[in-house]
């Protein structure tokens, strides 16, 4: 096992990608703390993961990662739970408002902002001080290509006809990535494709 008794954070940790990466730690002999916004969805992600992984530690914490009180209480919970902290995962996300630049909601866009930016430099931020005390450690941020167009509407019925462009927010880590290199041991970002599930159903049905 390539984890074995290792110890991490998955942030967006209770659906999707998110629980999928969980799902192949504890698989490889990880314990997970896993965090997200929705406690209903992540308890139900944690009995799921601790039945398939019975002599893993499987934790989980809700957390709003643009929120740095929040933050910090999660990570107290890791320490608390496990001791140390090994790795950090961050795949929490959101799409942000869809439409017209004009007219999109302002407040959504910012809420997209805390969460897919700010969400990456708090938990950074709090994961970097027990790193380099420990001597190593691993942060991978779950990005986007470099290269990533705008989402569009689907096409008429006819499929010769666009529907206007709508944008969601796409934010790579230019800054936060050299410096999170430079004080623990690794950092990494990931852009993985598309995965099937409810943040790609909203995009294509809405």
């Amino acid at each position: 096992m390539k984890l074995q008794n290792l110890n991490a954070i998955i942030t967006g940790g209770s659906l999707g990608l998110g629980k999928a990466i969980a799902d192949h730690f504890l698989l490889e002999g990880a314990n997970v703390l896993i965090c997200a916004r929705n406690e209903k969805e992540l308890q139900a992600a944690r009995e799921e993961l601790a039945e398939k992984f019975p002599s893993r530690k499987v934790i989980a914490s809700p957390c709003d990662v643009s929120d740095e009180s929040q933050v910090n209480s999660l990570f107290a919970d890791a320490l608390r739970v496990f001791g140390q902290i090994d790795a950090l995962v961050l795949n929490a996300g959101i799409y942000g408002p869809l439409g017209a630049t004009e007219s999109v909601d302002l407040a959504k866009w910012r809420r997209a902002i805390d969460i897919n930016l700010f969400g990456v430099l708090l938990s950074s931020r709090a994961a970097i001080p027990h790193f380099k005390a420990n001597g190593k450690g691993k942060i991978v941020v779950i990005s986007v290509p470099k290269k990533s167009e705008p989402l569009f509407l689907r096409k008429t019925g006819s499929g010769k006809k666009k529907a206007p462009p709508r944008w969601n927010l796409v934010l790579n880590w230019p800054s936060i990535l050299p410096a999170a290199r430079a004080m623990a041991s690794q950092a990494n970002s990931s852009a993985p494709n598309g995965i099937p599930g409810g943040r790609c159903m909203n995009i294509s049905t809405n």
